[in-house]
């Protein structure tokens, strides 16, 4: 890319040496400045995914829902909000609603009931004790957020990746080694 900005090419040939310099110093520079393109561009996307407040995909942090009001159907949203339970003395529930704060929390397997009224979904919490967590994956509001705090240590050890071919059945097609 930044070739046409040098001079490698004159009226006589440079010495080889002198060019293969230069190159050396041009791709030192890219692999310098490679994560730091990287990490902007991530800053770059989740300041445009937070300021405009894109739904995502999954509903992770705005719940889309559909109601009747007197004889028409409306849309309506609702955002979710990471709960925890603060026992400071006195016991009480303390929210984060997504949009304001980015809430992280370890992902797992947990007992879901399959509530169909919306309000039922809009809280996320810390997984219960019993629950089967993931090692080294997290949920956030976005799927993007939860993906950069992740590790992904689960998929370097055989026990969770047979836990994970348990609850999701279709893995057995992938051949995996």
């Amino acid at each position: 890319m930044e070739l046409d900005n040098n001079d490698y090419f004159t009226l006589y040939l440079l010495p080889e040496e002198q060019v293969q310099s230069e190159v050396n110093v041009t791709v030192e520079f890219f692999k310098k400045s490679a994560s730091t393109r990287i990490i902007s561009f991530l800053d770059y996307l989740k300041t445009i995914t937070k300021s405009n407040y894109l739904v995502s995909a999954l509903n992770t942090n705005i719940v889309v829902y559909i109601r009747k009001y007197q004889e028409n159907y409306v849309s309506s949203t609702s955002p979710t909000q990471y709960c925890e339970n603060i026992t400071d003395g006195v016991s009480k529930r303390e929210c984060s609603q997504c949009g304001y704060e980015n809430s992280v929390s370890a992902a797992g397997f947990f007992s879901v009931a399959n509530y169909l009224y919306h309000s039922h979904h809009v809280d996320w919490s810390i997984p219960e004790l019993n629950s089967t967590l993931v090692n080294g994956f997290y949920g956030a509001c976005t799927p993007f957020e939860g993906l950069l705090h992740s590790t992904l240590d689960c998929l370097y050890h055989i026990e969770c990746i047979e836990l994970l071919i348990d609850y999701f059945p279709d893995l057995n097609q992938v051949y995996m080694t």
